[in-house]
C-alpha cells in the first residue's frame, strides 16, 4: 500500500512542478503583436499633439452624452478628458466604456470600435462567479468525501442530500 502512496505523492509533486514550468512559460510569452500596441491613456497623458491622426485606445466613465465624453484616469489623481465621436450606441453617464480610435484632435477620438460596459456588469460577474462556487463545493461535500487511507476522494455511497428521503 506504501508504494501506491509513493508514486501518487510523486505524481502530485511532478504535477505540482509541471505546472510552475507552465506558469513561468506563459510569464514570458508576448500577450499582443507590436504592430497592436496602441497609445492609450497612460502614454496621452504624456501630450496628444505626437498621436494625432494615430489610432489609440482609451477607457473611461461617460461623463456626458452630447458628445459622448469619457474621463479616464491613467494616473491617480491625474484625469484627461476625451470627446467620442461615431459611437455605435449612446451610454448612459456613470458607463465604463473603452474606446478605440483614431485620435483626430486635441482629446477628440473618432471611434472605430467600442466595448460598453453597464456599472452593475462586474459586480454580477462576481456575484456569479460567488454562486457558482457555493453549488460546486455542495456537490463536492455532499457526493464525495476524503479517504485518508488512500490519500483521494471517493464517492460517498449514499448522497448526504438524499439521506433523508427514505
Amino acid at each position: 500500500m506504501t508504494d501506491r502512496l509513493d508514486i501518487r505523492v510523486g505524481l502530485i509533486v511532478a504535477l505540482l512542478i509541471i505546472l510552475a514550468g507552465l506558469f513561468v512559460f506563459a510569464g514570458t510569452i508576448d500577450p499582443a503583436p507590436s504592430d497592436r500596441d496602441y497609445p492609450g491613456s497612460a502614454e496621452l497623458l504624456e501630450g496628444t499633439s505626437q498621436y494625432l491622426g494615430d489610432r489609440v485606445v482609451v477607457s473611461g466613465t461617460v461623463t456626458a452624452v452630447d458628445p459622448v465624453t469619457i474621463e479616464a484616469e491613467p494616473v491617480a489623481g491625474e484625469t484627461l478628458v476625451f470627446a467620442v465621436s461615431n459611437t455605435a450606441r449612446t451610454p448612459a453617464i456613470g458607463d465604463q466604456i473603452i474606446v478605440y480610435g483614431t485620435l483626430r484632435a486635441e482629446n477628440r477620438i473618432h471611434a472605430i470600435e467600442q466595448v460598453h460596459r453597464e456599472p452593475w456588469e462586474r459586480q454580477y460577474m462576481y456575484v456569479v462567479s460567488f454562486v457558482g462556487c457555493l453549488w460546486v463545493l455542495a456537490r463536492l461535500i455532499t457526493g464525495w468525501r476524503f479517504d485518508p487511507g488512500t490519500w483521494s476522494f471517493v464517492p460517498r455511497p449514499q448522497s448526504l442530500w438524499s439521506r433523508g428521503e427514505r
